[in-house]
């Protein structure tokens, strides 16, 4: 969760439809959980899938949601299990700036 704040908007389909809220770490299960707090209105199913994503190169952070469409509705207090791990924009320009990503071919 680096750099994602209390107040970074919640977006959906290019739009803001909410804002993070707060943060609780999970000791046990060694987990971040975030809880957002989403505008009136908006359907979100539980199958979404959630990401930190960066604004730009090196801009705000946000939580960009994919809908999901394929099972329930999710009701207030909810939770979204599907998640993709933010990208590290400095690591990728290390690793290309140092040499250390691939070209794409196969390597024998």
């Amino acid at each position: 969760m680096t750099g994602l704040r209390e107040g970074n908007p919640v977006n959906m389909l290019g739009l803001e439809i909410g804002r993070v809220h707060k943060f609780t770490m999970d000791q046990e299960d060694q987990i971040v959980n975030v809880e957002f707090k989403i505008n009136k209105g908006i359907e979100i199913f539980d199958d979404a899938i959630a990401s930190v994503k960066t604004e730009g190169l090196i801009g705000d952070k946000y939580v960009a949601i994919d809908p999901g469409g394929g099972g329930d509705l999710l009701a207030n207090g909810d939770t979204i299990t599907d998640t993709n791990s933010p990208t590290d924009i400095m690591d990728l320009v290390s690793k290309y700036a140092f040499g250390d990503v691939g070209s794409g071919e196969d390597e024998e």
